[in-house]
């Protein structure tokens, strides 16, 4: 980030316009360049991620859908919150949707600590893996609602934040 600080500062004072570089740049990457510079000359305050074409960051991309992103701090599956709404419901529903494998196992190393041999799980299915593993209802529901509570906080705390510097 220094050194990004830097060139800028450098560019400013010789009164040079990247913009229409870093415009070729983005249509050659496919990516939002200026957006990710602006975003490395506020970090800390934000932190910078490249954004495709779409104004998705790429890294939070939801692995399910593609079409939203999941939360940084995404802890059982990277997906959106629709997506993991989706795979409650397949749990609930003992319905498998594309993406997502719906399962019993007598195995107890490729089920969650709450599963038994009779309990359903759900474990992504869109990648060949060696071992499967499923996590349960409670789990999905917990990990929804540990999202819901974080965004919460994250909400207030950027409120607090605004007021204090208003």
């Amino acid at each position: 980030m220094r050194e990004v600080r830097a060139l800028q500062a450098e560019l400013a004072k010789r009164r040079v316009d990247s913009s229409p570089r870093l415009e070729q740049l983005s249509e050659e990457t496919r990516w939002q360049i200026p957006t990710l510079l602006d975003d490395c000359l506020a970090y800390p305050q934000r932190i910078p991620y490249v954004r495709e074409l779409d104004g998705i960051r790429r890294f939070l991309r939801c692995h399910l859908c593609a079409k939203a992103e999941r939360p940084p701090d995404a802890k059982l599956f990277w997906f959106c919150e629709t997506c993991m709404r989706r795979v409650l419901d397949a749990v609930q529903q003992l319905a498998p949707i594309p993406g997502i494998i719906v399962f019993r196992t007598y195995n107890v190393e490729c089920r969650c600590a709450h599963a038994d041999a009779d309990t359903v799980l759900a474990g992504e299915g869109q990648f060949y893996v060696d071992e499967v593993y499923g996590v349960c209802e409670r789990c999905i529901y917990d990990e929804i609602e540990r999202r819901r509570v974080a965004n919460h906080q994250r909400i207030g705390k950027d409120r607090s934040a605004k007021e204090a510097s208003d």
